[in-house]
Parts: structure tokens; sequence; C-alpha cells
């Protein structure tokens, strides 16, 4: 291959299975001196590669997959998507490894172990200016996004065993374990860009409040994303059924009444819609049940003492500011006891949830100091 690289005409040499790791390496350092939208897609496919399935593939890998992170904030994203989409154990495990480094500062032990056959191209990594903070919410987006039909998908403990972690947890700077760990918290929450997609659409879709109860009995958790247990339409007592029963983790009880999305939920001046205080009234009578009954309902539902009520009803996203208004004095004058709201409430709380555990990074983290009277300290 000529001294001048094409990220066009040289393409299918450089991806070839007969490629050379030098190849590999003068092409990703013409990648890194160009960083142009056709060097970042080359890069991209150069992890993604399979090089005849080598033993030595990794050493062919890596390197694409750091320059991508020397590229910013766009060679990251584009890397991270390369780790949910592929279907290749090696490329994942090394775009997951070569971001965790990036988010935790340890991204001299890359250059160590995939670089050192290029001085020029260590040169240039080790000069990088990392956007470490996208690296670590790349990680957990990263975490939340892949292999979505299984709760503990073996991929990531797989890559667990394949990561140097003794290196990792001997680093003193900065911890990339807890990048690693901390990718994986997010994840127990069961939220995610698919999830909340194909919520989206059960809530369009359904025609019969049974379309979206069978929806939501498979997906608690977006009822309430601290769940820990959930039934579908409990018994309480010979007469009352709800639709749901949560269990928080916190020991805390919710009972819910749902109705369907295509429902009213105010009326134009302003009044909870018919549909919206039957649910009301529905949700309150078995919450004022479950705790009538406690004797009983202790042995099914331990711990339970007073349980919150909710009923969702209709969408929120087409009332009016006053309706809205409205609606949130109808929720406050209850005491807690029970709350109504529209199904799209409860997407736009997974995404902020979701949103919020993906940058957790950037938030100060608060220590007290309770040696003075100043307050809180950001550290």
């Amino acid at each position: 291959m000529s001294q001048s690289i094409d990220p066009q005409s040289d393409r299918c040499a450089i991806l070839s299975d007969s490629c050379h790791i030098e190849t590999t390496l003068a092409a990703v350092e013409a990648g890194l001196k160009d960083k142009s939208h056709d060097w970042l897609l080359l890069l991209r496919d150069m992890v993604e590669a399979d090089y005849g399935g080598c033993t030595f593939k990794n050493y062919q890998k890596y390197p694409p997959a750091i320059a991508l992170c020397c590229c910013g904030a766009e060679g990251i994203n584009l890397l991270a998507d390369l780790c949910i989409e592929t279907a290749r154990y090696s490329t994942r495990a090394a775009g997951m490894a070569t971001l965790i480094h990036i988010a935790g500062g340890t991204d001299d032990y890359l250059v160590k172990h995939y670089l050192s056959r290029s001085n020029s191209l260590g040169l240039i990594v080790s000069g990088a200016q990392f956007d470490r903070v996208a690296a670590e919410r790349e990680c957990a987006r990263v975490v939340l996004n892949i292999d979505t039909d299984e709760e503990l998908p073996s991929s990531l403990f797989n890559l667990f065993n394949q990561l140097d972690l003794s290196s990792l947890l001997s680093d003193c700077s900065r911890n990339a374990a807890a990048v690693l760990f901390g990718s994986m918290l997010p994840r127990w929450f069961r939220l995610n860009d698919a999830g909340i997609s194909e919520f989206c659409a059960a809530i369009n879709d359904a025609v019969y409040e049974e379309d979206i109860h069978v929806f939501l009995a498979a997906h608690p958790h977006l009822i309430d994303p601290f769940i820990a247990r959930a039934w579908s339409k409990p018994r309480l007592g010979e007469s009352l059924q709800a639709d749901f029963l949560i269990e928080r983790v916190d020991g805390s009880y919710l009972v819910v009444e749902i109705e369907k999305p295509s429902d009213r939920l105010m009326t134009s001046k302003g009044n909870l819609s018919a549909k919206a205080t039957e649910a009301v009234r529905q949700a309150l009578e078995y919450r004022d049940w479950l705790i009538q009954n406690r004797a009983y309902t202790s042995q099914l539902f331990p711990g339970m003492r007073n349980p919150q009520a909710l009923a969702v009803v209709g969408l929120e996203n087409n009332l009016t500011e006053a309706q809205l208004s409205r609606l949130d004095t109808e929720n406050s004058s209850r005491g807690g006891s029970v709350q109504v709201i529209g199904f799209d409430r409860l997407v736009t709380r997974a995404r902020s949830i979701m949103d919020n555990l993906l940058t957790r990074s950037t938030a100060p983290r608060v220590a007290i100091n309770l040696d003075n009277n100043h307050g809180p300290e950001a550290v």
C-alpha cells in the first residue's frame, strides 16, 4: 500500500482478511491525522472487521477503536453504536474495553498494549485530549442497549473475564473499574431506548385496555422503575381486581388502575373526564380495601401498610397549559393518596431516569463537612 492512504480506494485492502498489522497501524495514523467523516466510518469498520479470524486480531481492532475515541464525541458515539449493533463478541469487547479505559483515564494501558509497534501513533494518542465524560456516558448507553431481551446478557459477563481487571483496580489516578461496574447500574432499572420506543408504539396502537395491559404486564418497570415485584390483575377479596399491584425496592406498595390511552383525561373545562374520575374512584377503592384488610393482605404482600394509588388514563400531551395546571391541582389536593396521570407521563419519566443515569458522571459529588458550619461542599 502506498504511503498516502485514501479511505475510499484503499478501503478493501485495509478491511481484507489478509491485511497486516503494519497496514492497520498506518491506516489508523492516517485517519487520526485527517479525522474526516469518511475516515471515521472506515475506522469504525476496521474495529468490526474480523481479519480472517486470526489469533492476534485484537492488535488490529483496538488501534482503530482508540483512534475513534481520539476524535471527540462523534468518534466515541460511532464506537458505542457499533458495540450495540455488532453481532461479534470480539468487536464489542474491543469497543467496550477501549471506552472503559478512556473514561477511566487509563488510556496509557491501551497505548502500552496495543500501540507499541508504532511509536508515532503512540505519541499521537498519548497527547490526545479525550472527552472522558462522553466516553463514560456511552459506556452506560451500550450496557443499557445491548441484548435487551436478556435480563443478564452473557456478553457483559464474558467481557468482565476478558478485561484486565487487576490492572484497572491497581490504577490510582482514576478508577476505570468504577466506570466498568458503574455502567452496569442503569441496566438494573431495565430502561433502554428500544424498550421506551416499543412502549410508545404500544400506546399509539392500543385499541382496547387489554392491549396496553398486556404490554405493561410484560414491562412493569415502566409503571414504576423502582419495582421489586409486580402482580398483574391481583384479586382483592371476592369482588375487586386491580390492574396492577407494585412492590417497590423500599418496601412501599402502589396499586394501579389503567384505562385506554385513547380515553380523554380532562374535559375542555378543566375537570377530570368521566373515565379519569372512575379510574380514580376504583384506584382509591382498591387502596382502601388493602388498608382495611391489612391482617389478610400482610400475608400476601409482606410489609404493606399505606399503599399509594395510581390511575393512568389517556394522554397529557394534548392538554392545554390550563388543563395541565388543573391536573396538578387535582393530584396535590388528594394528599398523595392517589395520582392520575397520562400514559405519556410514564414515557417522560422513563426517559428522564435513563438520561439522568447516563449523565451521572457530570454531576458534582457532595460531601458534607461536619467540622464546620459552611454547609455541603461540592467535590
